[in-house]
């Protein structure tokens, strides 16, 4: 029984660890918000309910709560989005943290000036090899999958 116990554990660690930061937008078009798309690459739907977004851009940090409710599907995606208000220099470092404060993932720092649709993706959704490689700038498609496309 206790096995069985340890094991239901391990897997919903798992599970949880699988949510990933899959898009970001930095600066977005005047009167938007900022935003972040997560992204469970997994089989089971994860509850993310009291998790943390964080944009931290030099001394500047932005947080965005995840509603107690939260949760998101398999292969499925959720945005968290900031403050219209928000002011700071449209780059940053965007991290994931669950609801014990352990960091589940983190962007690299990028920057995005232009006050446009482009934000910053992984593509395909949920590639993680741990590299800046992981990211591209593109076309936004918040809570939709990443593409690249000629309009990009």
């Amino acid at each position: 029984m206790r096995s069985v116990i340890i094991m239901i554990a391990l897997l919903s660690c798992c599970s949880a660890a699988g949510v990933l930061l899959n898009e970001v937008e930095l600066g977005p078009p005047e009167g938007s918000s900022e935003w972040v798309e997560l992204y469970n690459p997994g089989n089971e739907s994860v509850v993310i309910g009291g998790w943390c977004v964080r944009i931290i851009d030099e001394s500047w940090i932005g947080e965005i709560r995840l509603p107690d409710n939260a949760l998101i599907e398999p292969h499925g995606f959720y945005v968290a989005l900031g403050r219209k208000e928000w002011m700071h220099n449209s780059s940053g470092v965007v991290q994931l943290i669950d609801d014990t404060g352990n960091v589940v993932d983190e962007s690299p720092l990028r920057r995005d000036t232009l006050k446009n649709e482009m934000t910053w993706g992984r593509y395909p959704d949920g590639r993680d090899t741990d590299t800046a490689g992981d990211w591209g700038y593109m076309m936004g498609t918040m809570g939709a999958p990443n593409t690249i496309s000629a309009k990009a």
